[in-house]
């Protein structure tokens, strides 16, 4: 009964489709930890024979007693590539073993690899182009006008200005990436780090018999992960905000409001919150309307997480309007709002205002300050005396 499944696997859709189980038939008991020579996944339902493979690097060093990681690869029950951790109990001859598709955990790394590039090549291309762009310009000019010596000297002056303001432009967006960087791959790295010693804790307790303790382990485990996996979300919609091109089209923004609140309805304590909805505009507007989706599900959702459970009467404001040819959009609250010495950080990149509170990424008003910049608008913070205020402006011509 070597390596044999005590669990159920969270592939077992694939388990049946590479026919290592038979419909309605359940993993557990039915499936040893061997590896097979191929991938599985990518082929047809054939037969299979395990018992020809060897076991899997986890199940081989797990059933000899021993505890361990991998994180260079190995192939798992299906075939696939993946990295692991695992930990052995001697007392109760069973195994605890977390693996990942090496995809999946490459997947955040390649991600910051290529906006590194791409970014970096965009950079270069820009300074090209304009360098190129200046210099046929001038020549141009010259050549047509002949302009005199002060005359040159001034375009020269102030194309230099263009250039220089380029030029901080491109300094700042390589700081920016830094900071991402940075920022990133610690964030990536805290969660799995504390699983991996997290297991070690469930090891202790499963050896010492103390059952409560392993699961309580392995339920912080799991909440790890979540967390890694709603990081790893925002990043990926984060490269999707600075990158992605859309059409303008007329948006309905009564239809994105209760959209968002229907989304947003199962977040803690929506209920409790009084949602005031006074949308005096009522034409359409035209923009990308991703980016008035992400502006709004943004601030409706920091409203229901960042309320003061404190107060006996919780609400939220969502007002349009016409001023001086402009759409005006407010959400307003009467939570937590933002402590007054980070208020000048508002719209940073990972910046958590609240964090015992609801864990975030810290990206989603970086996200809103850059869709609303994208399409030619402007998002303030404005602090009133109790709770937040949040206006978006969109000019209508």
């Amino acid at each position: 009964h070597k390596g044999r499944f005590l669990s159920e696997s969270r592939f077992k859709e694939h388990l049946y489709k590479i026919g290592l189980i038979e419909e309605g038939q359940s993993e557990i008991w039915s499936i040893q930890a061997k590896a097979p020579d191929r991938n599985l996944v990518s082929r047809d339902k054939a037969s299979i024979d395990q018992s020809k493979w060897p076991y899997t690097r986890m199940a081989e060093s797990a059933t000899r007693g021993q505890n361990g990681v991998d994180v260079e690869g190995y192939r798992d029950y299906r075939g696939v590539n993946v990295v692991g951790a695992w930990l052995w109990s001697a007392s109760e001859n069973i195994g605890i073993a977390f693996e990942m598709d090496v995809h999946d955990a490459m997947k955040s790394y390649n991600l910051v690899k290529s906006v590194f590039i791409a970014t970096v090549a965009f950079q270069l291309s820009v300074i090209l182009v304009i360098l190129v762009w200046l210099a046929r310009v001038s020549a141009k000019r010259i050549e047509r006008l002949h302009l005199t010596k002060d005359e040159l000297e001034s375009i020269v002056e102030d194309r230099t200005r263009e250039l220089k303001a380029t030029q901080q432009d491109l300094l700042l967006a390589n700081e920016e990436l830094e900071e991402f960087a940075y920022r990133t791959s610690h964030d990536l790295r805290s969660p799995l780090v504390s699983s991996i010693k997290l297991l070690s804790m469930a090891e202790d307790g499963l050896a010492k018999d103390n059952v409560s303790q392993a699961k309580q382990c392995i339920d912080y485990v799991r909440t790890s992960l979540h967390k890694l996996e709603a990081l790893v979300e925002d990043i990926l919609s984060l490269t999707k905000a600075k990158s992605k091109s859309e059409d303008i089209q007329a948006v309905n923004v009564m239809d994105v409001v209760n959209d968002s609140l229907a989304k947003i309805s199962h977040l803690d304590h929506y209920d409790r919150l009084d949602i005031i909805v006074d949308l005096q505009y009522k034409k359409r507007i035209e923009t990308m309307k991703s980016r008035i989706v992400l502006i709004i599900e943004n601030l409706l959702s920091n409203a229901v997480k960042y309320q003061d459970l404190e107060e006996e009467k919780s609400y939220v404001k969502i007002s349009t309007y016409e001023e001086d040819g402009q759409f005006v959009l407010e959400v307003g609250d009467n939570g937590l709002g933002i402590p007054e010495g980070q208020r000048e950080e508002v719209f940073g990149m990972f910046k958590r205002f609240h964090p015992k509170t609801s864990f975030g990424s810290g990206l989603g008003l970086y996200m809103m300050k850059k869709s609303a910049d994208l399409i030619g608008g402007q998002i303030e913070f404005i602090a009133p005396d109790k709770g937040a205020l949040f206006r978006f402006t969109l000019p209508l011509s």
